[in-house]
């Protein structure tokens, strides 16, 4: 079985053994293809389920998610062509929202965006950033208008534009709730989630965070007030003075945190990657934190680098 789709399905049942509600799923194969089929019909757990599969056979997957119905054939399709694959099946949650947040220490930070996730995770749009106090208290808010969003229509993500902004009272209501959701994780994680129309809230991963990652409350604090955000602090002060003083090292420019930056590599080569917007917790970020790449969100440093070349 694939390491990733291991890790993947491992972080829901940890999400689920710390108490939080987690969409089903299963790892399904040939040998027991059947047997998950008859128990969905059975129970009809859902209309859609969203397929994941191991990088190298992610051409397999046409869709973003499958209708109950076809799941059966497709499956057999993928089977019989490769039946030793191992693939990760999880209920689609149609998400009226979604995001991630990280406990620190002594603080919860998160970004949210309306509709389903891969907006914020992998398409780099802007989040609305808020930062808590463990307690619940709110610190900051940033509302932002993404630049789009998606929004599941059956097994398909329609992309939309926000015509109109949550009010703040519907933050604080939302933010209320995923406090409850933190105090069941530990310190340190990075936990992904979406919010069903009836305002559940579902985890969907859980993963450890780089010790350093977001660093205290003041680094978060001090980088929403100046608008300039920076992952893996400690690092990344240092970074952002060899650029403004000396323009050493090798900076990398990004217009916002695509996932096709993960999959080609071609951001960790670099000594600091400047942003000029997107979300601090999306995946590219985090997986140049594993790699101890600080990232800037800036949009006043990356016009500055962009002019001066």
């Amino acid at each position: 079985m694939s390491q990733k789709i291991f890790q993947k399905f491992n972080a829901l049942q940890q999400l689920s053994a710390l108490g939080v509600d987690i969409p089903t799923s299963f790892i399904i194969g040939r040998n027991n293809q059947s047997e998950i089929i008859r128990s969905l019909e059975a129970h009809a757990i859902s209309d859609y389920w969203i397929v994941r599969a191991p990088r190298e056979q992610k051409h397999l997957i046409k869709r973003p998610a499958y209708a109950s119905a076809d799941l059966d054939s497709f499956l057999a399709s993928v089977f019989s062509d490769q039946p030793g694959l191992k693939l990760l099946i999880t209920e689609l949650i149609p998400a009226i929202r979604s995001g991630i947040f990280f406990k620190g220490r002594d603080f919860i930070y998160c970004e949210h965006v309306p509709g389903a996730l891969q907006s914020l995770a992998r398409d780099g749009v802007t989040p609305t950033r808020v930062l808590l106090e463990l307690e619940g208290d709110i610190s900051f808010i940033e509302a932002n208008t993404p630049e789009f969003f998606y929004s599941w229509v059956g097994a398909d993500l329609k992309t939309l534009s926000l015509t109109n902004e949550d009010p703040p009272n519907a933050i604080v209501d939302l933010m209320r709730n995923l406090v409850t959701l933190a105090r069941s994780c530990p310190s340190l994680t990075l936990i992904e989630w979406v919010q069903a129309s009836t305002q559940k809230l579902y985890g969907v991963d859980f993963k450890r965070s780089e010790v350093g990652f977001l660093g205290e409350r003041k680094d978060i604090h001090d980088g929403l007030v100046n608008q300039r955000l920076i992952s893996m602090p400690n690092a990344g002060y240092k970074a952002l003075a060899a650029i403004e003083i000396s323009s050493k090292g090798e900076v990398i420019l990004i217009e916002r945190p695509l996932y096709s930056y993960v999959i080609d590599g071609s951001a960790f080569s670099a000594s600091c990657v400047v942003l000029r917007k997107g979300g601090l917790l999306a995946h590219l970020i985090v997986e140049c934190s594993h790699r101890q790449i600080p990232c800037i969100i800036s949009p006043f440093l990356f016009t500055e680098k962009l002019a001066t070349g």
